[in-house]
């Protein structure tokens, strides 16, 4: 973000509203919060960022955080006042206490907010206003929120205790450095990762990027990573058309923007670590099938699903990306509950389990399997329902004969995926006909019904909870 000469300058409002009048963003009247001292603003600042309200939340519309976080909730405006043509904003920006990176996940969670602050851009003497989401950690004091250039350099920071009854915590000077100050000293195996990631940058910079994000490499450099990070790169330079094509749809898998790493390229990542790619190219005739079935089921990182890379569920939440993804893991590990099935067909009612318990048990009936699959989604980037407005949504659906016969039907995730189509995560049909890969397309809800259960005469879409939001009768 181009930020000018000058400073950004952050004000926290107190709980209660108050009036601030602009002109022009050359003049400015003082506003006061009750038993605080007035703040002035200095209105020759390009930009001001205001904070209205924040709050704190165990769960979101059905979604909780990681364990030991909780959710920050921030209601912010922003003011363009001298920035051209836009500023571009972007909630990665914005951080917490002293974190170097960015807890935002509205991206993810925006879905649950009444008013989502998006990325977007500010034209110059405009206003924006919105909610952002941190996930944070649960017993951290929320003192300060920070504004970031995209170099990581503070540009400014401001209390936000008084939000929580707390005692506000100095904030350090905005750093005036162009660049990120380091005192470490890199290790051989993290300068020759910094010098590969450059070279890899100069020919397809997309890629080098999303080799960044991979939490392998976030979490410092060692010398295998390094060793197979080299053949991904050298894989990617001499490879032919074909190959260097498998890489494009690799990167394109999921919700770039949702999504926190490209899970197809950890696979490739993680095979890598087994092998060298130069007599065998595991992108020659490229599947993703294939590709997933060698890396989770074959390699030494993975053990067919025994390493502690599949333990915790958070971690493979946010590896199963994308409705494939998702499938395939569904399929090799989430086998049918009977015995909830069981209890449904006696009559039996009782609230539905949460995704976390369909994880830990490895199993589920056909609503739980689908409502795993669409947290899964909704945790990366798909919007919930919002099939009008967004082409990658996602919902559960229930087809079924009657509402007497509730247990005689099947439930099923449906989402869109980049386009206006349609198509289903059934687990339990594809570990039946041993098909990996969600089905459709389909071009109408009826016939999404139909594909669900072929003897329908309802169908119902339901949220993560299992609670119905629409209901149509044949």
């Amino acid at each position: 973000m181009n930020m000018g000469k000058g400073r950004c300058v952050l004000l926290i409002t107190g709980l209660l509203i108050f009036s601030l009048v602009i002109a022009g963003c050359s003049e400015n009247t003082e506003s006061s919060v009750a038993q605080s001292p007035k703040e002035q603003i200095d209105v020759t600042e390009p930009v001001q960022l205001l904070v209205h309200s924040a709050e704190t939340t165990y769960s979101l519309g059905g979604i909780v955080p990681k364990q030991g976080r909780i959710f920050l909730i921030v209601d912010i405006s922003i003011e363009n006042c001298a920035v051209e043509p836009a500023l571009d904003f972007d909630e990665q920006q914005l951080t917490v206490n002293d974190y170097g990176h960015s807890d935002g996940i509205t991206f993810k969670a925006g879905t649950w907010l009444e008013r989502p602050f998006n990325p977007c851009e500010v034209p110059v003497g405009e206003l924006r206003q919105g909610q952002v989401i941190f996930g944070v950690p649960e017993n951290d004091d929320l003192y300060a929120i920070r504004f970031r250039e995209e170099n990581g350099v503070v540009i400014t920071s401001a209390d936000i205790s008084k939000f929580f009854g707390g005692i506000s915590s100095p904030s350090p000077e905005p750093s005036q450095s162009s660049t990120p100050v380091s005192t470490a000293t890199p290790s051989p195996s993290q300068s020759a990762y910094n010098q590969l990631h450059d070279d890899m940058a100069a020919i397809n910079t997309d890629l080098a990027d999303e080799i960044n994000k991979l939490p392998e490499i976030r979490d410092g450099i060692s010398e295998d990573d390094l060793e197979a990070v080299e053949d991904i790169v050298v894989l990617y330079k001499n490879g032919d058309t074909a190959t260097q094509n498998a890489y494009d749809q690799m990167l394109d898998e999921g919700v770039r923007d949702g999504r926190s790493y490209c899970t197809p390229l950890q696979a490739l990542l993680w095979i890598g670590y087994d092998r060298e790619f130069t007599r065998d190219n595991p992108l020659e005739s490229y599947s993703l099938d294939s590709l997933l079935a060698e890396a989770w089921e074959d390699t030494s990182v993975s053990g067919n699903y025994q390493s502690d890379k599949w333990d915790e569920f958070d971690e493979v939440v946010e590896r199963l990306n994308s409705p494939h993804l998702v499938s395939k893991y569904g399929v090799d590990n989430i086998v049918y509950d009977f015995e909830t099935q069981e209890r449904i067909l006696a009559g039996e009612t009782f609230p539905p389990p949460p995704p976390s318990w369909v994880f830990s048990e490895g199993k589920g009936n056909c609503n739980e399997r689908a409502r795993f699959a669409l947290y899964c989604l909704i945790s990366n980037g798909y919007s919930y329902n919002d099939f009008n407005n967004n082409k990658h949504a996602a919902c559960c659906i229930r087809a079924y004969e009657s509402d007497e016969l509730r247990g005689v039907g099947h439930c099923t995730c449906l989402f869109q995926d980049g386009t206006e189509d349609f198509y289903i995560i059934d687990i339990g049909r594809s570990q039946y006909i041993d098909i990996v890969e969600p089905f459709g397309p389909y071009y109408s809800m009826e016939e999404v019904a139909d594909a669900t259960y072929s003897g329908w005469k309802i169908y119902t879409l339901f949220d993560l909870n299992g609670q119905n939001v629409y209901k149509y009768i044949s």
